[in-house]
């Protein structure tokens, strides 16, 4: 079996240190799960294809044995409703310092964005809008966490 790639290891790792988060890993929504531990859902996938096989859940339990003590899932941006961004530019800026950058505003449900900012979902598909109009679309965006 060939190593996995490294955003797949940083997903194991993620994984590793969030043992309750395990069956929302498995199923939860795809793009959820994406915009949670950070990386593009083909990256999600790819961890779950690996957790299905022997070796996939050996590498994790080793992982999970040298991660030290579980860290809690990573919390969404909470905001006072005078503190929301009203505009779709003050949206993208707020999105640009997420620590999972513009992607979880480009590439996730319209609904889980509204969520995660606050804000409604026409907000949201104004600011993907914009986004595209400045030439930035899902498929150009970088697998790192900030990615924007």
């Amino acid at each position: 079996m060939s190593e996995p790639s490294e955003p797949v290891v940083t997903v194991l790792q993620k994984l590793a240190l969030w043992p309750d988060g395990r069956e929302f890993f498995d199923r939860g929504p795809l793009e959820c799960v994406a915009v949670v531990f950070g990386v593009r859902p083909a990256i999600v996938e790819q961890v779950r294809a690996l957790l299905r096989t022997a070796a996939g859940r050996a590498r994790l339990a080793a992982l999970e044995s040298t991660a030290g003590p579980p860290q809690p899932p990573p919390e969404p941006v909470r905001r006072l409703a005078a503190d929301r961004p009203t505009s779709a530019e003050e949206l993208v800026e707020r999105a640009r310092g997420h620590e999972l950058g513009v992607r979880c505003l480009i590439e996730t449900p319209v609904e889980t964005a509204a969520v995660l900012f606050g804000v409604t979902p026409f907000l949201v598909l104004e600011a993907r809008r914009l986004l595209h109009a400045a030439g930035i679309d899902p498929e150009a965006s970088p697998e790192g966490p900030s990615g924007g």
